[in-house]
């Protein structure tokens, strides 16, 4: 096998993140464009298939998105990430079992201290969530946020957490922080339309969870038009 160049392993990776980076700003088709680039050039690279996934799945081409998740994870069968975006997929088209399987896996995950990157706490966070760990969800989001405190993600993440462990006021604070991040509002834009996403999932499954107030919230960010319109 022939050794791979570093100069071109990194140049992927920096393409990665920018594909990365479009999609959490909500350009999906832009960000799918860049990571089939990618792929184009490093087809072997796991990262770039779960990008593509990502940004096909918030596209709503989900059976796209399942495939490209599962070859994210045949080429990095340990990829937490690829894991969680094939979870998703299986939940969106019914298959509830197999996603709690996989959540499940990632959610046993240990994090070593000299392993606690922002990515790696969100997504171990994210399966305890829907495990119904919510505690550890609670405790490795906030562990996220003290390394990253402008994570958007994180905070919705942690506020979705807060309000199922009916914590409805330290939930709604933790909303109104993450939307008064003072970076990209493409970026809080497209984390708020995805929460808005969870928090209909997450009333659906847990009994006696009151989201109309933190709904109420979110809708009317998405109602009132970016700024540069």
């Amino acid at each position: 096998m022939d050794p791979v160049d570093p100069r071109s392993a990194a140049e992927v990776h920096e393409l990665v993140e920018q594909a990365d980076a479009l999609n959490e700003r909500g350009s999906y088709e832009a960000g799918l464009r860049l990571a089939e680039d990618v792929i184009a050039r490093s087809g072997r690279d796991a990262a770039p298939w779960t990008t593509k996934g990502w940004a096909l799945e918030n596209l709503g081409r989900v059976d796209e998105a399942e495939q490209a998740y599962a070859t994210a994870l045949r080429l990095d069968p340990d990829s937490p990430w690829a894991a969680v975006g094939l979870a998703t997929v299986l939940e969106k088209t019914g298959r509830r079992a197999e996603a709690s399987d996989i959540y499940r896996m990632v959610a046993d995950r240990h994090v070593p201290a000299d392993e606690q990157t922002t990515d790696l706490l969100e997504i171990v966070g994210w399966s305890c969530f829907k495990t119904g760990r919510n505690e550890d969800a609670q405790r490795l989001f906030r562990r996220a946020l003290d390394l990253e405190p402008g994570r958007i993600a994180a905070r919705f993440d942690l506020a979705l957490a807060l309000l199922a462990g009916g914590q409805a006021e330290a939930a709604l604070h933790e909303y109104r922080e993450g939307l008064e991040n003072q970076g990209d509002v493409a970026s809080v834009r497209a984390h708020a339309a995805v929460a808005l996403e969870d928090l209909t999932d997450a009333s659906r499954d847990i009994e006696g969870m009151d989201a109309t107030p933190v709904a109420r919230l979110l809708k009317g960010v998405l109602a009132t038009p970016p700024p540069d319109r």
